[in-house]
This record gives structure tokens, C-alpha cells and sequence, in this order.
């Protein structure tokens, strides 16, 4: 763990097809920008422990795209989504196999709030998720 603050944002395209009013399922397009990734060859030599920096990464360093199957357990409150992805487009260090874990709770018919974790290459934890989202065709 280094210590600091480091920029993440992403966004994902997950069209999702309804199966029966409980189970749905899909492919997901997912774009990920974390400035926090891929630091070691960025460290700033003769900085340690507290003081530790690092220089800044470039932005191709930075983004990570890649796709996802996922599936949702549908329920009248808030869905369960499930996926499990591979990178595609990043660094050779960011090039690994993602899971994702989402608790989306319906706030109105069509917009949910979205809660997460996400893994990467099945053990290393990567970053916690909170958004917003909305479904542009609900037949639930």
C-alpha cells in the first residue's frame, strides 16, 4: 500500500438481457482511469517510507478498457450484479482478469445507485465502486 491519494474514475456499458423478472445478463464495455496503478517504474529515488513520492504516470499508463460477462439477481429493492472481465487495452502490468461484486439499489424506475468491489486476476483487491446509473429500457 503507498501512501497518498490517487485519482480513479471509470464507466461502463453493460446492455443486459432479461431472462425472467430475477435474472438478467450481458456483456459490459468497462473504461477504467486510475492514477494509482502501475507505480513502481514512477518512484522517485531516494524517497522512502512516510515520505515516499512518485512522479506523475502518463495518461496510457493510467487507462485500463476491457470486457465483462455479467449477471444480476434481480429483487424489488436493490439487484445483485456478479461479472468477471479481461483488460484488453492498458499497460502490460494492467493486462489481467478483473471480478466485479455490485449492490445496485433502485432509487427511482430507471436510475440506480451503484455499491462495489472489484478484484483483479482473482485474489489482489483493486478499488471499492460508488455511481450512479441508469437503465434505459426496464421491464422488470
Amino acid at each position: 500500500m503507498v501512501p497518498g491519494h490517487f485519482a480513479v474514475a471509470g464507466i461502463n456499458f453493460a446492455p443486459m438481457y432479461n431472462f425472467n423478472r430475477y435474472f438478467r445478463a450481458g456483456l459490459s464495455a468497462d473504461i477504467q482511469y486510475d492514477e494509482g496503478s502501475n507505480l513502481s517504474k514512477y518512484w522517485i529515488e531516494g524517497t522512502h517510507d512516510e515520505d515516499i513520492k512518485f512522479r506523475r504516470p502518463p495518461l496510457k499508463d493510467c487507462i485500463s478498457a476491457g470486457v465483462s460477462i455479467r449477471g444480476e439477481l434481480v429483487m424489488p429493492i436493490f439487484s445483485i450484479n456478479m461479472g468477471i472481465g479481461r483488460n484488453f487495452i492498458a499497460c502490460r502490468e494492467n493486462r489481467n482478469f478483473y471480478q466485479i461484486l455490485a449492490l445496485k439499489v433502485h432509487i427511482m424506475p430507471q436510475a440506480f445507485l451503484h455499491i462495489g468491489y472489484q478484484l483483479n486476476s482473482f485474489k489482489n483487491p483493486n478499488n471499492l465502486m460508488i455511481g450512479f446509473g441508469y437503465r434505459f429500457h426496464d421491464k422488470r
